[in-house]
């Protein structure tokens, strides 16, 4: 008895298997990799598509952050120890972190400028070590505030304090605030009077310190003596600190230059 396949209709010989259907499969097969080397695949697409939506959640998390820092200043120029406070009362470390970062971006942007000038000024003959300068000034900003940050929780706790490692970074970060107007103010100065300049930075030094403290008061719960000693065993230490920083980079900085001094005199 005759047997045909089922799927094509064909005349099928003893024992044979029709192959209409691999056939069928192949063509899927070249039409889909066709397809797939002209156009995106679906999955693609949609992995295109998260893609995107990630870089537009994350764009406008920056817009929203850089927003919030700046209608925040002047609430904290008009009011320093209330306004600290209220950012403090919101147990969040972020806003201080971002002007510790303004503030350190501020200070990386002039010292760039100082350096390209020095390097004008002096036709190159000199070689300042560029990076071991970009590295002092970040270990004397964003390193220093978070260490300070840091300590001050740490010397409240020695002493009986009580406090939230969030309200220091406010605290250090609306210091760092009136640090990053006093760079701006003094810099600009220093383009037009370097003397002018110089003392308005002094200054500023002199003034920030106690606006820190007042900070520090109202977000630490400590006998007021205790407060004291606190913060002024932290910020001993930080200067401590300080100090070895820019000793042991100058100490590299002054080497280097010397080198660069000693190899030019040489060549005569």
């Amino acid at each position: 008895m005759a047997k045909f396949c089922t799927k094509c209709g064909k005349k099928l010989e003893e024992g044979e298997v029709c192959t209409c259907t691999q056939q069928v499969e192949s063509n899927n097969e070249s039409q889909a990799e066709s397809w797939n080397g002209g156009q995106p695949t679906i999955s693609q697409t949609g992995e295109k598509t998260k893609e995107a939506e990630w870089i537009s959640a994350k764009s406008t998390i920056v817009v929203n952050e850089t927003k919030n820092i700046f209608s925040k200043i002047i609430p904290l120029l008009k009011h320093p120890v209330t306004e600290t406070q209220n950012i403090a009362n919101g147990k969040s470390s972020i806003l201080g972190i971002e002007f510790i970062g303004l503030k350190t971006l501020v200070a990386v942007i002039f010292s760039v400028i100082l350096l390209i000038k020095m390097d004008s000024a002096l036709g190159g003959y000199i070689d300042i070590p560029k990076a071991t300068v970009i590295i002092m000034v970040l270990l004397l900003t964003i390193g220093a505030d978070c260490l300070e940050a840091l300590m001050l929780k740490i010397f409240s706790g020695v002493l009986n304090g009580v406090t939230e490692q969030s309200a220091m970074f406010t605290v250090v970060g609306a210091r760092a605030l009136y640090e990053t107007l006093i760079f701006i103010v003094s810099g600009v100065l220093c383009f037009i009077s370097f003397n002018f300049g110089c003392i308005i930075y002094g200054l500023g030094k002199i003034i920030v310190p106690v606006i820190e403290f007042a900070g520090y008061r109202v977000l630490v719960q400590a006998d007021e003596d205790r407060k004291i000693y606190a913060y002024f065993i932290a910020e001993v230490i930080m200067a401590v600190i300080i100090c070895i920083v820019v000793y042991l980079f100058g100490k590299e900085m002054l080497t280097s230059v010397m080198g660069t001094l000693l190899g030019g005199l040489l060549k005569f």
